[in-house]
């Protein structure tokens, strides 16, 4: 019973949250954190739809910063750290074991991940309810299979798409460790990413996708729709940030990585220079507003490849703050490993779940008044509010749930040892 109440601990957890524990990869925690508040940011604009006048969100939206629109990149950072993270602990395991547990994998995935989801579907039910009887997709995680018009929690496609490739990455992961010679992984990795751009320009050309990307367009335009359940929120069209992850992984694995960042610290240097140039490039390029034709090669180029290419900087920048080797790269593993940035970092998954609906209900109680208040009060307010909801999610139910699954007399291998323990003392 003492550990259930540990595990609920109110103190105990926000104590946690306010100063974390060191991590393995302090400065991915960084990452994490920026990409909520910009994926946050952005839907403080885009949330906004709804209650606008009719034609006005248009110009509303094009007259605010890029920066903020391409808070969608936001996304990709997720799927690269995922990447990551699951590609880092899994391909350990299998080297330093031989094997993967496929149980305890999926049941600490589970455990994670489903807790603080099924609380924020149930204050969805209640709240916004728009499509609640479709809910039961978000629980086996096939939503972003779902017309558009009919999901649940619509903003949810990025947990379906990290939910399949937790299903399907390791079976790939087998695969590679007992097929593929050690000297060709990392080639068959390139081959992945190279696919998923493939894959992108095959949707885009059957589709007759082109630029601008139509976000200011709103949900209920039909070439909006088409867009995003083509291109935005489909597995196959977006694995490749999951891929440069675990690339990046593989790279940190088998010793490449700190080779490269400490044998050849100008090209280190010059990574980093074309890294931020390519992040910098992407997020400012005008591809959501509306403006002259795009030329259709230079379309297609750009769609098929703007978010790979987000991914790989990202994950170019990720492996350069692990291996610090010049002074930009130590001040930027600094700021990424600040322990506010990590405390906010924590909050991410119940914030991400829940931000939309704090929005939407802000929105709704002012939608007579929205804009009497100019945009960077709801800039300020949006996060703000997504966070303090965030927090209580976190230590009423995502923080207790993940010291359950941490404390060694609750989980499998524990309660081995435990027992083991038990009967030791026994036959003494």
């Amino acid at each position: 019973m003492n550990r259930f109440a540990r595990a609920f601990s109110f103190e105990r957890n926000l104590g946690r949250l306010v100063h974390p524990p060191e991590a393995r990869f302090r400065s991915v925690d960084g990452f994490r954190a920026l990409a909520v508040l910009w994926v946050i940011l952005m839907h403080c604009l885009w949330f906004q739809f709804p209650f606008a006048k009719p034609g006005d969100f248009a110009a509303f939206f094009e007259r605010q910063p890029l920066w903020i629109i391409g808070g969608p990149y936001g996304v990709d950072v997720f799927f690269v750290i995922s990447g990551f993270l699951i590609g880092h602990i899994l391909m350990e395991e299998f080297e330093r074991r031989g094997k993967i547990s496929l149980r305890r994998f999926y049941s600490r995935r589970f455990i994670r991940l489903m807790p603080a989801y099924i609380v924020a579907m149930g204050i969805y039910a209640v709240t916004l309810r728009q499509n609640r009887d479709m809910l039961w997709t978000n629980l086996i995680y096939i939503n972003n299979f779902v017309d558009g018009v009919k999901q649940a929690m619509p903003w949810t496609w990025s947990l379906a798409i990290e939910e399949q490739f937790y299903f399907t990455f390791p079976f790939f992961l087998i695969f590679v460790f007992y097929v593929v010679p050690r000297t060709r992984r990392t080639m068959l990795l390139w081959v992945v990413v190279s696919i998923s751009l493939l894959i992108r320009a095959f949707v885009i050309l059957r589709h007759g996708l082109h630029l601008p990307v139509p976000w200011s367009a709103g949900v209920s335009d039909a070439n909006f729709l088409d867009w995003a359940e083509a291109l935005y929120i489909k597995p196959y069209s977006r694995f490749g940030s999951l891929a440069l992850g675990v690339l990046a992984a593989h790279f940190v694995l088998n010793g490449s990585a700190r080779n490269f960042f400490q044998s050849r610290p100008r090209w280190a240097m010059a990574g980093l220079g074309c890294s931020m140039l390519t992040i910098v490039s992407i997020v400012i390029a005008p591809i959501q507003i509306a403006g002259p034709r795009w030329n259709d090669v230079a379309s297609l180029l750009v769609l098929s490849s703007h978010c790979t290419l987000f991914g790989a900087a990202t994950a170019f920048l990720m492996l350069y703050c692990l291996y610090p080797v010049s002074g930009p790269g130590r001040l930027l593993e600094a700021f990424l490993s600040w322990a506010p940035l990590r405390s906010l970092a924590q909050l991410a998954y119940s914030a991400y779940l829940l931000h939309p609906i704090v929005l939407t209900m802000l929105y709704s109680s002012i939608a007579s008044n929205l804009r009497s208040y100019p945009m960077v009060v709801y800039y300020i307010a949006g996060p703000l509010l997504s966070f303090a909801a965030a927090t209580a999610l976190y230590l009423l139910v995502e923080r207790p749930f993940m010291n359950l699954r941490d404390d060694p007399a609750t989980t499998t291998e524990g309660l081995i040892l435990r027992r083991f323990s038990l009967a030791t003392r026994a036959n003494h």
